[in-house]
């Protein structure tokens, strides 16, 4: 059966991966167009005022009054596209010492095309201003029908929608098959009454042992799993409340349609049914991912609204406003959530490599799980994104839509084999650009099980190399902040190099191991303090006042590190040395989550209840089960919208944090369907597929504690 299972996988690999690229739909080269006399005239009548001809006045003032009148002004598009005589068109203007690229909308006459109009560039650098432009100089002109975008239905559109009817055709089947399974069960050993087994000291097993004869013979096996669980947990300062489920599949069918079953994995995700082996206390990093998952959103949002018909406002906005600082943090969450990766992942596998022999087999079963994790997800939205979501939308500003989503047409397979941050392409034409998330959590954890076994063959070796290792990435993120000449200060134009810059200091994995390595250091402080080591974390606890003292020196420094020295720079009020600005680029990440964990040490080691309560809040932990498909939609969520307007979007401060909160409600509702028909069913068959019984429980925690990023 497990062989069977692993040629599902495959399948679906293998066919999402490659019957895209072989089958997808060929583009031939268009025949070069003949341009239209009657087009040709009626450009020379423009300005010719003493035209009489009576249509050419009307095509010209149908011209002048639906068109944009400044640049990113699409123009009155319901008006002209209601009569049938004229072409909606998008103009694209350059501006060339700048590198600005600008959008005008024009209600052009329907005899005169993309081409006609393309014909006529050098005409339009002097007669622009007679169509409402402004006066500008040194212009290229770019014209586009976003009525007729080049997109077409290929095999990838067909697979995608096959691929999401049949992970649904499952879930509903899974659903109800699952539901006459245990029906079924009850209806045989009528006197069942419970599936749970529930202690709150390991020890003592049977204090508390509601079971029916039936299960009797398994509740023995399940004893051997809690007994070398309680041999790990004896020097906890504190017990855990475990929940074990009596129900494991006896069968392929019925393993294949409980992952499957949307009502358990439901009850999983709110809370409903509690998860095996889970620190109560590690949900405090459920809020500071909610968080981080705010600022990511923001950031996206403001970065979109950016290029609205205002943005000399957003310009004077940018440079001078205390908020936008608050969105210039949105990067600094791709290393929070890395940073809790790691702690997540070191704290899971320091236990389970004390348990299981480090192997070959063991270590693989662990990459395939992590990869099952991320890579289906990911995949799907990938395909859903590029070859279905062009043809659900359409307006003036759809375009930027499709230009986003055609440009997997190139790159789309270094995206699938999680390979997209290190054979880099040029920023416009890189597939789901914010999906580097994925790659860089993927590439980290694949260096955690060799550093988690160093550390347990020898401490100080393990913690050696941790270090070297934070120490490099900052060493290669000040040499790359020195060969890009990256200022400091935050500028709408984006910097002539841009694609040096996204592939030194923002997709390079390098550079974010500071964050991803401090985050395994932290992890296995916490875990070896759970099991009794007098380390950093008793100190705190013995010391509350001291505690407490980190807490505020750590806030006060973060406040400094992201709104202070920013404000030095956005004011003008102190010209830093470029030598503190490379070294803030290359360092600044590993400050601030250092300050993130120090903050939130008093709470990991049991004071500051108030701040654990509020972090731990049931919303912050169901958002962060979600955080995985959230991180992959929501920036497809806010172009979308932003696209289906028949304007681009306004810089406003009001507008962006509404925007803001209905991108994160829809992303999650988006990111629930993901979770129940894709990410946790597969996670499920993975955890099936890749141990024994035994094993089965030790892997499960790894999937549920998981933080990735995803940014």
């Amino acid at each position: 059966m497990h062989k069977l299972l692993c040629c599902i996988f495959l399948f679906l690999s293998v066919s999402s991966t490659l019957t895209t690229a072989i089958l997808a739909d060929q583009s031939t080269s268009p025949s070069t167009p003949i341009i239209n006399p009657q087009c040709k005239a009626f450009f020379k009548a423009i300005g010719d005022a003493d035209n009489r001809d009576p249509q050419i006045k009307l095509d010209k003032t149908i011209l002048a009054s639906y068109s944009g009148h400044n640049i990113n002004d699409l123009g009155n598009f319901g008006s002209c596209t209601m009569n049938s005589s004229y072409t909606y068109l998008i103009m694209q203007v350059g501006v060339k010492p700048e590198n600005v690229d600008g959008y005008v909308g024009l209600c052009s006459p329907g005899y005169c095309s993309v081409y006609d109009w393309g014909n006529e560039s050098d005409w339009l650098q002097t007669t622009i201003p007679q169509i409402g432009g402004p006066n500008l100089t040194n212009l290229t002109f770019t014209f586009l029908d976003p009525l007729n975008l080049d997109i077409h239905t290929s095999a990838g559109s067909y697979l995608s929608v096959f691929l999401v009817l049949a992970c649904v055709g499952l879930t509903l089947a899974g659903t109800f098959c699952t539901s006459l399974f245990e029906k079924k069960e009850k209806g045989e050993s009528p006197n069942t009454e419970s599936h749970y087994i529930r202690f709150n000291d390991s020890q003592n097993l049977g204090s508390q042992i509601p079971m029916s004869s039936g299960a009797t013979s398994q509740f023995f096996g399940l004893n051997r799993v809690a007994s070398g669980i309680s041999s790990s947990m004896n020097n906890s300062n504190e017990n855990l409340e475990r929940i074990f489920r009596d129900d494991e599949p006896k069968t392929f069918s019925q393993r294949v349609f409980q992952s499957f079953d949307a009502s358990r994995n439901y009850d999983e995700l709110v809370g409903k049914e509690s998860r095996l082996d889970y620190d109560k206390n590690l949900h405090l990093w459920d809020g500071i991912k909610f968080f981080a998952l705010l600022f990511v959103i923001l950031g996206n949002v403001f970065l979109l609204s950016g290029t609205s018909k205002n943005a000399p406002n957003a310009l004077y906005f940018a440079q001078n406003s205390w908020w936008f600082l608050v969105v210039s943090m949105a990067p600094y969450a791709l290393d929070t959530f890395l940073f809790v990766s790691g702690f997540i992942a070191a704290y899971q596998l320091l236990e389970q490599f004390k348990e299981l022999p480090f192997g070959l087999a063991n270590l693989l079963k662990v990459y395939f799980h992590r990869w099952v994790r991320l890579w289906p997800t990911y995949a799907i939205i990938i395909l859903f994104y590029w070859k279905v979501l062009p043809f659900l939308s359409s307006g003036p500003a759809w375009f930027k839509f499709v230009n986003f989503s055609q440009a997997c047409e190139k790159t789309w397979w270094k995206n699938f084999l999680l390979l997209d941050n290190i054979i880099t392409s040029p920023v416009n034409d890189h597939c789901m650009i914010w999906g580097i998330s994925v790659s860089l959590e993927m590439q980290m954890f694949l260096f955690t099980p060799f550093i988690i076994w160093l550390y347990l063959k020898d401490r100080e070796y393990g913690k050696t190399s941790i270090w070297v290792l934070v120490l490099l990435s900052i060493c290669a993120g000040y040499s790359f902040a020195i060969q890009a000449e990256l200022p400091y200060k935050m500028q709408i134009n984006p910097p002539p190099d841009l694609n040096a810059i996204f592939n030194d200091l923002v997709s390079n994995p390098m550079v974010h191991w500071c964050t991803y390595f401090i985050g395994i250091y932290a992890g296995i402080l916490y875990r070896n303090y759970k099991n009794g080591e007098r380390n950093f974390y008793y100190w705190v606890q013995q010391h509350w006042v001291g505690g407490y003292l980190i807490t505020f020196f750590s806030l006060l420094l973060l406040f400094v590190c992201l709104i202070l020295f920013p404000r030095t720079e956005q004011k003008n009020t102190i010209q830093w040395p470029q030598s503190i600005v490379y070294g803030w680029i290359a360092a600044g990440r590993t400050l601030v989550v250092v300050c993130i964990w120090l903050v939130l040490t008093p709470a990991l080691s049991g004071s500051m209840k108030t701040v654990k309560n509020f972090l731990s809040w049931g919303v912050f932990k169901m958002i962060s089960n979600l955080l995985y498909p959230i991180i992959l939609v929501n920036f497809i969520v806010v172009l979308f919208i932003f696209s289906s307007d028949t304007q681009f979007a306004e810089f406003s401060l009001s507008k962006n944090v509404y925007m803001t909160l209905t991108v994160l409600i829809v992303s999650m509702v988006v990111g629930t369907l993901l979770h129940l028909v894709v990410e946790r069913p597969f996670i499920l068959m993975a955890k099936g597929m890749t141990a024994s019984k035994r094993n089965r429980f030790s892997l499960r925690g790894l999937d549920e504690q998981n933080s990735l990023v995803k940014a």
